[in-house]
């Protein structure tokens, strides 16, 4: 936890560097508000560069509920309405009650964000 707020101070090069590591501690529940705000810090067009495909390579290995809602909830919060569709989708077609609810509640969201 400490490294994450020592990130707070630094250049957000480090936050690019660190994607992938950082999206895993967010999936933790202690972590998920820290990584959302450090990556917050990204320009809008910086975390449309990175955060995406990080969600992605993130998804393929970790995907159950819990996993797909908190990486909604940051793409919302990033305001990556286009990847949060697309999160959507993926989720939509899932077989996994949970996951599937995911879209049903952020596909709402998207759409009011006029995706």
């Amino acid at each position: 936890m400490e490294a994450i707020l020592l990130l707070e101070t630094l250049s957000t090069e480090q936050t690019r560097a660190l994607i992938d590591v950082l999206l895993n501690h967010a999936l933790r529940v202690r972590h998920t508000l820290l990584i959302r705000n450090l990556l917050g810090r990204l320009a809008w067009s910086e975390a449309k560069e990175i955060v995406p495909p990080a969600v992605w390579r993130l998804l393929d290995d970790a995907g159950d509920g819990d996993d797909f809602r908190r990486m909604a909830e940051l793409l919302d919060h990033l305001g990556l309405y286009e990847a949060l569709q697309e999160l959507c989708a993926r989720a939509g077609v899932s077989t996994d009650d949970d996951v599937r609810e995911v879209a049903e509640d952020f596909g709402r969201r998207s759409e009011e964000n006029g995706t």
